[in-house]
């Protein structure tokens, strides 16, 4: 016991555990690759990690909710603010493109800042191709229009 500190002083007693050190390294691969890139989805970053993990690494990892809701929140940090008017709303690219090895246009229309009624349309080319052999095409185009 130390006099100048009232608290008692003890080394180590239990083993080391490799799973729980693998755990948290796989855990800050996670969170580092949701900081890198902000628009890559939570899911998609734990999926790909735990498949390289160790399986004592994704035993010790915790269950699958508690790691998506911490990505979530690691997420959430990097994200842009809020446009609070329609004009400020300012997209990167990577909140514009979609998929994962060849980036595909997702934002198909933007009819600019200062327009008075601004619209954001949103599809992927599969999207766009599934509304073309729809037989509501046009029930959905007056509507959209």
């Amino acid at each position: 016991m130390q006099l100048d500190d009232a608290h008692e002083t003890a080394g180590h007693c239990h083993a080391p555990d490799s799973a729980a050190v693998a755990a948290v390294k796989v855990s800050a691969k996670m969170r580092s690759a949701i900081q890198s890139a902000p628009g890559v989805r939570p899911s998609s970053v734990m999926s790909a990690e735990l498949l390289r993990a160790s399986t004592p690494a994704r035993a010790a990892i915790g269950k699958k909710e508690t790691i998506q809701r911490r990505l979530r929140r690691q997420k959430h940090g990097v994200q842009p603010a809020e446009p609070r008017t329609l004009a400020d709303i300012h997209l990167p690219d990577e909140f514009t493109e979609t998929g994962d090895t060849t980036p595909q246009p997702f934002l198909i229309h933007d009819s600019g800042p200062t327009s008075q009624r601004r619209m954001l349309v949103f599809a992927s080319n599969e999207q766009l191709k599934h509304l073309a052999a729809s037989d509501r095409y046009v029930h959905v185009l007056y509507h959209f229009i």
